[in-house]
């Protein structure tokens, strides 16, 4: 009962918190607006804001702690009320339990100290047994829960009989709260009562009334008042109080469920639907109870067993009354207390409302608030922007004293430059300025225009000054250019300023730049070329020709040879490594006193004009901001008229061909690096040259074809049958030409490479026809001339051979060779050799027959068909053979010996010598074996003879005659 108490009064509370605190969910919602406004109010915001805030946070504590005040006494209120209602169940639970009645008894008999009986008085009622006594309490008690859990009909005045939770809800619904705290004691008073009174019997309400009656509830005994002190009867009449309000609170209860009973009889079934399938339900939870299934299985009477389970009940309703009634006393005090706490709770419930309505004005003033501050923040952003536009006005078209006694009094160096790059900035400014807004608006702006002409007058006049000055003063070596490129360029912005405020004095500015440069360049490359034409080798003259006698070439006062080396205006020589180290950039210094050949020399010029003129390239447009290339072209224009010239001058007097082809090699080197530079200032100077080397080659080339046409072969001499010098001429020139066409070749001047290799076959032609005169009048017999074309044309070809070089011309000349040395070795073999000769040359065709005999009969021809001489008949006798073959056996080596001594006297080449004997054995070998073949096949005894030599051991035998393995001779 306890437990059920607590419940109760517990959903009561809350119920009356709920209630009382109707600002739960208006409130947060308030308080959450409040705080999702809060950030937007600016810290700017002005004092109203300010002190409504602090009203509201003042509101706030008080009504926090009237809540906690209200909530604290609501606590110990409740403490007190359930310390008491926990002592008066304890007292209850040591009170022996009222013995149960039978149902005939009219009366109940109720043993409760607390209504001033004796407990040792008799009782009236008949005895129980205690085993009785003790299983009708705990299932009256169990009725009760019982009855508490079912759901109940509504009273007369409305109100839900039910449990707790009924209880609980109808005080949130807004009934007065002693209402409610009866029906909640109705409720649980009578909660025993209801499941007895449920059954209809109307004899239980009278047997009720008189327990009520007869047990004296609130009624005290004469016997006991007589002998009781003053105190005790003060005492007596607080408890006949107590128990005349338990009896009233009884009699309520019993109206109540008498009021149930006359619903309950006025029921008629009909009238209400009833729910068959929860009826089948019922009829299953009833087969689940063991004590009904029990009854069932034993066939008891079921009349008799109903009869007997509402006696057990009545005894139980019975039982249950006596315990409520000992409980009375607890019950009234607990309904006093309910009403405290009622009265706590109404207070509270007030302070909260108030509160809320507080909260509600300080949310609304919020808002206000905020709306103000979104205002105020509106202009104080407006403001702010003017102000910074403003700032940003001011700042870009104020002048300072300072910038201005900088620009106008100061020297030009870099902190110059940074105040004249913000002047014109603000300059520029104020010129949009002028263009966007009207000038009305921009009277600021117009008192600026005389301070602005001023600072642009002396900035000009002081840029142009400095300008000019460091020109003069700077650039007169040719040696610190860069560096003065390195220091002007850090002005480059200052120019940039002057050409953009008077263009005019820029392009004077350009004008005495170029006249500086060109004025150092001009003496420096004047000097520079100067010195290199003293370090040149002499230029070789008209009659350094390839047909030109020597005697032509010796001076007739010194009569020594003008040109150290005749060979070298033919030939490379030294001059190669100039076309192989093209990519290095070498720099010949001017007190330099090597002589040199005049291409390396003008490599060096050249070289030398391509890094200033790429330099002042890059320096025009970093500084001039533009690449101007008319301004170069005129910045070196006499440099290049002095390089030009200096060149006509050795190319117009010079009859080196091999010198001016290196020359056209550089020409065209450096102008494919200044195309890759992208660069064309320099492109008719190189055409120009290009065109008068061309024509001068070409013109060389032409003298040397002449002179070789022309030349008068008696004038010209010539050593025994050695090749001839102006052939010794031919093959290194040749050879030179041939190794510097194929750079023409790679850069596809074409043009020039056919021109080139036309001109070289009729040198060629003329070569061929100079050496059959000079052969004719020199020499009268056919063997000489033969040897001195051999020599000559081993000459041309082993040149070539020595370069890895060859030509169409190459092949020919290889041609005649090779026709000239077949002719001398058959001449050469025909004296000593006679005989084999002869004798291989007739039988020739028959060796071959008989091959080609053997042949048919090995792929089964007729033999009829064959044209050959048939086998047997022999076109030598043996002793014409025997006799040949000892002969050559006999006189072989000391012929071969013989020959191979001419040959190395006639022959300077000892490779060609040795050329000559090495095909000499090839022709001696063709011949015996055409014999060493006739002996084996017609006359194979001979093989047997001393004199009969296989063809490798012949071969051996004369390698080691013509080349003996001496350390001295080097095959």
């Amino acid at each position: 009962m306890a437990s059920t108490w607590s419940s109760m009064s517990t959903s009561l509370n809350m119920n009356k918190l709920k209630k009382l605190n109707p600002f739960d969910s208006t409130a947060n919602a308030t308080t959450n607006e409040s705080n999702a406004s809060s950030p937007s109010i600016n810290n700017n915001s002005n004092a109203s804001s300010s002190t409504a805030t602090q009203q509201m946070a003042n509101a706030t504590a008080t009504a926090t702690a009237s809540m906690a005040n209200a909530t604290a006494k609501m606590a110990s209120v409740t403490t007190a009320w359930a310390r008491n209602l926990g002592e008066n169940l304890r007292v209850s639970s040591n009170t022996p339990s009222p013995a149960p009645v039978s149902p005939s008894s009219s009366s109940l008999s109720v043993a409760s100290p607390q209504v001033g009986q004796n407990s040792s008085s008799p009782s009236t009622s008949p005895s129980v047994s205690p085993s009785n006594s003790s299983q009708n309490v705990p299932n009256s008690m169990n009725s009760s829960s019982g009855a508490t859990n079912s759901p109940s009909p509504k009273n007369s005045n409305g109100h839900s009989n039910g449990n707790n939770s009924n209880s609980s809800n109808n005080v949130s619904n807004g009934n007065n709260v002693n209402n409610q705290s009866g029906n909640a004691l109705n409720n649980s008073g009578s909660s025993a009562l209801s499941s007895s009174l449920s059954t209809g019997n109307n004899s239980k309400k009278e047997t009720l009334k008189g327990s009520i009656e007869n047990n004296g509830l609130g009624v005290a005994s004469p016997a006991f008042t007589t002998s009781l002190s003053p105190a005790s009867l003060a005492e007596k009449k607080r408890e006949e109080s107590k128990r005349e309000k338990n009896r009233k609170l009884l009699e309520d209860l019993l109206k109540e469920e008498e009021g149930k009973m006359e619903m309950l009889d006025e029921l008629d079934i009909t009238t209400i639907p009833v729910n068959f399938a929860s009826m089948e339900e019922d009829m299953k939870n009833v087969q689940k109870n063991p004590q009904i299934l029990q009854a069932l299985k034993e066939g008891t009477d079921l009349k008799r067993y109903t009869s007997e389970v509402e006696e057990k009940l009545t005894l139980l309703e019975r039982g249950t009354v006596g315990d409520y009634a000992a409980e009375g006393d607890a019950v009234a005090i607990l309904y006093e207390q309910i009403i405290s706490c009622d009265k706590v709770l109404e207070e509270l419930e007030g302070l909260l409302t108030n509160f809320q309505t507080d909260i509600k004005n300080v949310g609304q003033e919020i808002k206000i608030l905020q709306e103000g501050c979104k205002a105020h923040q509106v202009k104080l952003n407006n403001r702010s922007e003017v102000q910074n536009q403003l700032e940003k006005f001011i700042h870009n078209i104020h002048i300072s004293e300072e910038m201005i006694d900088c620009l106008v009094n100061g020297q030009v160096n870099e902190m110059y430059q940074e105040y004249l790059l913000e002047f014109n900035r603000k300059v520029s400014f104020i010129e949009t300025q002028k263009l966007i807004e009207n000038d009305s608006h921009l009277k600021g702006v117009s008192d600026l225009d005389p301070v602005i002409k001023l600072i642009q007058d002396r900035s000009i006049s002081k840029i142009k000054s400095y300008l000019s000055a460091y020109f003069y003063e700077n650039f007169n070596d040719v040696n610190n250019i860069s560096i003065n490129h390195k220091i002007l360029l850090r002005y480059a912005r200052t120019y940039q300023y002057l050409f953009k405020m008077a263009p005019q004095a820029t392009d004077e500015m350009k004008k005495t730049y170029q006249d500086t440069i060109s004025r150092v360049f001009t003496t420096y490359f004047r000097n520079y070329a100067s010195a290199m034409s003293r370090l040149t080798f002499k230029t070789a003259d008209k009659n350094d020709l390839l047909g030109v006698e020597e005697n032509r070439s010796i001076s007739i006062f010194t009569g020594k040879r003008q040109i150290k080396d005749k060979a070298s205006v033919f030939a490379l020589g030294i001059r190669q490594k100039i076309v192989e180290q093209l990519q290095q950039s070498e720099l010949i210094p001017e007190d330099s006193q090597e002589k040199r050949p005049y291409e390396t020399l003008f490599k060096s010029m050249l070289n030398l004009l391509v890094e200033k003129v790429t330099g002042e390239i890059t320096f025009t447009q970093d500084f001039f901001m533009e690449m101007d290339i008319n301004m170069v072209q005129d910045m070196f224009s006499r440099v290049i008229q002095t390089l030009y010239e200096n060149l006509r001058e050795f190319v117009s007097n010079s009859y080196d061909s091999i010198a001016i082809f290196i020359l056209i090699v550089i020409i065209d080197k450096y102008r494919s690096i200044m195309s890759k530079r992208l660069s064309s200032c320099l492109d008719n100077f190189f055409d120009d040259c290009h065109q008068d080397l061309m024509d001068r080659f070409f013109f060389v080339f032409d003298n040397n074809l002449m002179s070789v046409k022309n030349a008068i072969v008696k004038d010209l001499n010539s050593i025994d049958l050695q090749p001839h010098y102006v052939i010794r001429r031919y093959a290194e020139y040749n050879a030179s030409l041939l190794y510097l066409i194929q750079i023409p070749q790679q850069t596809g001047d074409y043009p020039f490479v056919n021109k080139l290799n036309q001109n070289l076959s009729k040198l060629r032609e003329e070569i061929e026809r100079f050496l059959l005169r000079l052969a004719e009048a020199k020499y009268r017999d056919w063997r000489s001339r033969t040897m001195f074309l051999m020599n000559n044309y081993d000459l041309i070809t082993s040149v070539l051979r020595e370069r890895s070089l060859s030509s169409g011309d190459s092949q020919q000349i290889e041609k005649l060779l090779d026709m000239k040395l077949s002719d001398y070795i058959h001449d050469e073999l025909s004296k000593p050799f006679a005989r084999l000769l002869n004798f291989a040359k007739t039988n020739e065709s028959f060796v071959l027959d008989v091959k080609n005999d053997e042949e048919n009969a090995a792929e089964g021809a007729d033999s009829a068909t064959s044209t050959a001489t048939p086998t047997g008949k022999v076109p030598v006798k043996e002793e014409e053979v025997k006799s040949l073959l000892e002969d050559f056996h006999k006189n072989r080596n000391a012929e071969l010996q013989k020959i191979m001594d001419s040959i190395r006297k006639q022959f300077s080449n000892y490779s060609f010598g040795d050329r000559i004997l090495e095909r000499m054995i090839e022709r001696l070998l063709e011949s015996y074996s055409i014999l060493h073949k006739i002996i084996f096949k017609f006359f194979p005894h001979l093989r047997k003879s001393p004199s009969c030599t296989a063809l490798t051991q012949l071969k051996v035998d004369m390698e080691n005659v013509l080349f003996p393995p001496t350390p001295s001779k080097n095959r």
